[in-house]
């Protein structure tokens, strides 16, 4: 997000990603506070924008692939279906970076089991419980397997790998820098409309992981275990919410600053429990 309003700057002021890291921890956190519905409305349409970007960039990818030419392509680049080549070439990996592919496979489909813990407040038919999650755990996911593999397809259509390895967590806008130029609003309104879509992957895991450390309390695991298992008269779990802000907060005020230490940290989440990896995406 800060990356939009300071496109030249690759490290914006730490102090500044900290303090809008907790204005946004706080807001999703007083969102889900006073309102249930309201927290599942934003979850909802948060996750029909993930879904229409992701579309878009399929559309977008294939269309380079039947021979579109993005114009922020150089004379020089490869393009299309030129970068599918050398695409099937062996080449020597060692089995850390075949296990760290397969970590950041798992961690780009991970968000499926958030469901589990929310199961006692889905409307089910009686005498047919089971069928309402079957049918929406395999659907989700088969959905979300053809939409991934398929963007990932465009991202290499359009992008070399140079430019994948060197897009670091930004692949998404240079893939919007290459296809339609360096213009103002491809350069800063496609970074947020990115952030953004990680934002929803934040509220919904937000929603689900409360919900989690309530049923902690309940079996009385945590101290004060009364305070942070009490429900609201919103119908909301206050006092899970406000432990969960009080951690991620501690998370982001006290965590250490550099580009190793932020790297360490991204992979840290994709080893860590679902409460720490929430917590550090927030960063």
């Amino acid at each position: 997000m800060l990356q939009a309003f300071e496109p030249g700057e690759v490290n914006p002021d730490y102090r500044l990603q900290k303090f809008l890291a907790l204005c946004l921890l706080s807001a999703v956190c007083l969102l889900h506070i006073f309102s249930r519905k309201m927290g599942i409305f934003v979850n909802n349409l948060l996750a029909i924008y993930k879904v229409t970007l992701v579309t878009f960039i399929i559309m977008v990818g294939f269309t380079a692939l039947a021979g579109g030419r993005g114009k922020g392509v150089t004379s020089e680049a490869t393009y299309g279906i030129a970068n599918w080549d050398n695409a099937m070439v062996t080449k020597t990996m060692s089995m850390l970076e075949y296990s760290n592919a397969i970590l950041g496979v798992l961690w780009a489909y991970t968000g499926w089991e958030n469901a589990n813990y929310v199961l006692s407040e889905v409307r089910r038919p009686p005498g047919n419980e089971s069928k309402v999650f079957k049918v929406a755990a395999f659907s989700a996911i088969g959905l979300t397997t053809v939409l991934y593999v398929l963007a990932n397809v465009a991202y290499f259509t359009v992008l070399s790998d140079e430019e994948l390895l060197a897009g670091g967590d930004m692949v998404a806008a240079k893939f919007f820098v290459k296809v339609f130029g360096n213009g103002w609003f491809i350069e800063r309104g496609f970074k947020v409309m990115v952030a953004l879509s990680i934002m929803g992957n934040f509220v919904s895991s937000t929603y689900g992981l409360v919900r989690v450390k309530q049923e902690i309390a309940k079996l009385r695991i945590l101290p004060f275990s009364k305070f942070f298992a009490r429900q609201s008269h919103y119908d909301t779990p206050s006092g899970a919410l406000v432990l969960h802000w009080f951690i991620a907060a501690a998370f982001i005020v006290c965590s250490a600053l550099g580009e190793l230490v932020f790297q360490s940290r991204l992979t840290v989440t994709r080893y860590s429990p679902h409460t720490t990896r929430t917590i550090l995406f927030t960063t």
